[in-house]
């Protein structure tokens, strides 16, 4: 149990940094079975990947339980520019252009794990990504100008503690550690100012990355055997 725990945890520390991100922002494909409920997975019983949604249900899951997964993702699109000149009054600096940006498919992987203390109590952890985004345009491009390459990593790291109260209520409490790193790239050379003393450079590069240390929660009521109604933070 143990060795199996820290290889998915480490699978999931390498594979994050790295590959999880996509044309998105904020990441809602922890597990395969998230995805296939539209990301409504907050009252799912007996699942480790839980973790990632409403860890209020960790005192649901039946004894230990280890879940790794990994989600493909690969958005695309396109786009028309209009070139303009925001002074005042705006001037049109060119004729609109049409394009797309480039595909970058990825994995979006999870890692998870829940035991169960007993009847009351459970304790969990997930490694999963929250956000990621990777988004690249053409250089020489209108858009480049604004963003010709944008790419940001995220990792979480969630130890949990859980309890079920009074029978029918479900709370967890924990930690949320967070990193990310970011790469801003922009490509002026499809400006008409590049060059110039208003614009004399033709690209700019920002790197950065940190990690941050914040906390989560869950709630979860049972009304009836039919009805629940749930919170996560």
């Amino acid at each position: 149990m143990k060795k199996s725990l820290s290889a998915a945890i480490v699978l999931a520390a390498i594979m994050a940094p790295t590959a999880a991100f996509a044309e998105g922002y904020g990441i809602i494909e922890h597990h395969a079975e998230g995805v296939a409920m539209g990301g409504a997975a907050m009252f799912i019983e007996n699942d480790a990947g839980n973790m990632a949604y409403n860890p209020a249900g960790i005192t649901l899951c039946e004894g230990n339980q280890i879940k790794v997964s990994a989600t493909y993702i690969a958005p695309h699109g396109d786009y028309t520019a209009v070139p303009l000149d925001i002074s005042n009054p705006p001037t049109f600096l060119g004729t609109p252009e049409t394009g797309h940006n480039r595909v970058h498919p990825a994995w979006a992987p999870g890692a998870f794990f829940v035991r169960k203390m007993d009847d009351k109590q459970g304790i969990g952890s997930g490694v999963f990504s929250r956000f990621g985004n990777m988004c690249e345009f053409e250089k020489g491009s209108w858009p480049a100008t604004n963003n010709q390459f944008a790419k940001m990593n995220g990792l979480s790291i969630t130890p949990t503690y859980a309890r079920k109260s009074g029978g029918k209520f479900y709370w967890a409490v924990g930690a949320d550690i967070n990193y990310v790193g970011l790469t801003l790239e922009r490509d002026f050379t499809a400006h008409p100012f590049v060059g110039t003393a208003a614009l004399p450079f033709k690209s700019t590069e920002a790197k950065g990355e940190s990690w941050a240390l914040g906390w989560n929660m869950g709630l979860r009521y049972a009304a009836t055997d039919k009805d629940e109604f749930g919170f996560a933070y």
